[in-house]
């Protein structure tokens, strides 16, 4: 089979690459766009006019569902269905889940699950210098797993779907120095590159709607510390090959390779996408963003509207000529003294009324309406009641849930590809040893072993299945996981306490206590429990719970208050509507 060097046209690779790119420029700019509104007019070398500002729903909704998609770092489960094999199954789980502790998974798969919201996630997995991502430079060997922002990406627009690209790539940019000290890049390209070091120096600001420009704008030249040279890596599918290019479009394209070879790596590449929702016939997903922003937008500008009016209110008083003195005199008094008025009946209030019921009745509209669009945000981000009792709240809140279900999912299969392409680098390394920590079985103990992946030893790379454990990412708060110990204390462990005790099992009563004391912050309970001798048989006796207890249950009504009722009680109210006593009393 002929080289990488020889087989692939590295012309045509630019002319693509530079094409796609340019066909990309709408996408960028929504995506541009969208961050912006979430943003807000603060953020950036000066303030924006046409955005976001005191009613951001769309900073809300974000904030809210990438608490709910990535509050946790994954953790991953290797399967396989071999009994033999299920040891060494356990220790790839324990290996993936302390690699991916260390590379912070988590920073990572929130940019890019924001990133998706906008227009499409995209991250990409590799090792060696080789395929370094610029965002990070990993010593040699090492894997790492950076977030590629859709301004960088690049693919070939010419496919259907994603199976059928020729070739993706993303640009980034690297020092010189770092260029010229690795062997690997062309000998030729390099020494060109050292020519024009002093071009390098000065580094412009990309030019076009970019989201990258949004902090400190474009275009313009920034001096920079050190030299950095523009760089593209391409992943080219049916040739199997890597090629790293120059990104100067004043170069002659076919001297822009800086690196060629064949890949090596996961079958795919090493990209990997997430998109929230599918376009049938086309290949671009279409982001959430795209549907809420027209109604968060409209709200905002509605907002804008009621505020403006409500800056507008005002009351004066208006005087005719012959009482001027007499003005002077009402606005030098103070509050409660008498004053002189000569001429009482030339003294009028005027009210110059503020906002208008109707238009913040339609503010109020466009909330719920909006809350509905994305899923009921009220329930799903916890912003307020919803029902007047907690069963009906825990079942709404559940229905609520649904709608971001399928974006939980896309989320755990786009982490468990990452799992698997970093399995994969693992699996065919083999000098990398961890050093995990395991416990001790049947005890709380803990100790550090290494670990490493056998693949000499048991199966192959095809017996084993990468999963990510469902809701390891979502946030769960101590006082959560107190009724979860509850619960399975109360169903599961008490009840079998009998047979527990038959099989030589009992409670682990101190490390429960240790429990519950760092699930409550209450480090009170350390000096108020102490260690004494345990009780004997005929001790306990005495001890045990009456045979008999009475007890009473009192079923009382009252009037409950939701974030909607209080809502459309407002509404109401606004209209010039009757409203009941007990309805205005939810509402004050």
């Amino acid at each position: 089979m002929k080289s990488a060097r020889d087989r692939i046209d590295v012309s045509r690779l630019v002319t693509a690459a530079r094409d796609c790119y340019a066909q990309m420029e709408p996408y960028r700019k929504y995506y541009a766009d969208g961050i912006r509104q979430t943003t807000g007019p603060y953020y950036g070398p000066k303030m924006v006019e046409g955005v976001h500002g005191a009613f951001n729903l769309l900073q809300l909704t974000l904030s809210v569902f990438q608490r709910h998609l990535t509050a946790r770092n994954p953790r991953v489960l290797v399967r396989t269905r071999p009994r033999r094999l299920r040891p060494e199954a356990a220790n790839q789980e324990n290996v993936l889940n302390d690699t991916i502790k260390r590379l912070k998974l988590k920073r990572t798969i929130r940019a890019a699950v924001g990133d998706a919201f906008a227009q499409m996630g995209v991250v990409k997995i590799g090792r060696e210098l080789m395929v370094g991502s610029g965002t990070t430079m990993p010593s040699p060997g090492s894997i790492f797993v950076d977030q590629v922002s859709f301004d960088d990406y690049v693919f070939d627009t010419t496919a259907k779907t994603w199976d059928q690209i020729a070739f993706d790539g993303n640009r980034y940019s690297l020092p010189l120095d770092t260029i010229l000290a690795t062997d690997i890049y062309d000998g030729k390209v390099r020494q060109r590159l050292e020519n024009a070091r002093d071009s390098f120096r000065t580094r412009a600001s990309a030019k076009g709607e970019l989201a990258s420009n949004l902090a400190f704008g474009a275009p313009g030249t920034v001096e920079s510390y050190c030299p950095m040279v523009p760089l593209i890596d391409t992943h080219l599918k049916y040739d199997n090959a890597v090629v790293t290019l120059v990104d100067d479009s004043e170069w002659d394209p076919s001297e822009t390779a800086l690196f060629m070879d064949d890949w090596i790596g996961p079958r795919h590449g090493p990209y990997r996408r997430l998109s929230f929702q599918d376009v049938p016939s086309n290949i671009m997903p279409l982001p959430p963003m795209s549907i809420w922003r027209p109604m968060s937008e409209l709200a905002a500008a509605m907002f804008k509207k009621v505020s403006d009016q409500a800056r507008k209110s005002k009351k004066v008083f208006a005087i005719g000529g012959a009482g001027e003195e007499d003005a002077d005199r009402i606005a030098n008094a103070a509050d409660g003294t008498y004053v002189r008025v000569d001429h009482p009946e030339l003294i009028k209030e005027m009210k110059f009324d503020g906002i208008d019921p109707s238009n913040l009745n339609f503010v109020l509209m466009l909330k719920m309406l909006y809350s509905w669009l994305v899923g009921n945000l009220d329930a799903v981000g916890g912003l307020g009641p919803q029902a007047d009792t907690l069963g009906q709240e825990e079942i709404m809140v559940s229905s609520a849930s649904k709608q971001v279900e399928d974006m939980q999912d896309r989320v755990v299969d786009f982490v468990a590809e990452i799992a698997e392409d970093i399995a994969w680098y693992r699996w065919h390394d083999d000098d990398a040893v961890d050093h995990v920590i395991k416990r001790l079985p049947g005890t709380s103990g803990r100790v550090e072993v290494t670990a490493k992946f056998d693949r000499n030893r048991l199966g192959g790379w095809g017996d084993y299945d990468y999963e990510i454990a469902p809701y390891s990412m979502q946030h769960t708060s101590p006082a959560a996981r107190m009724r979860t110990l509850g619960a399975v204390m109360q169903q599961y462990v008490l009840p079998l306490l009998p047979l527990m005790r038959e099989a030589g099992m009992t409670v682990n009563v101190p490390e429960l206590m240790r429990i519950v004391t760092r699930y409550t912050d209450m480090e009170e309970l350390d000096g108020i429990l102490e260690s004494v001798e345990p009780l004997q048989q005929a001790d306990m006796a005495g001890a045990n719970r009456p045979t008999h207890t009475h007890r009473t249950y009192e079923r009382r009504n009252s009037p409950g208050r939701t974030t909607q009722g209080t809502d459309a009680v407002l509404m109401q109210s606004l209209l010039g509507k009757g409203v009941q006593p007990s309805e205005a009393s939810n509402v004050a």
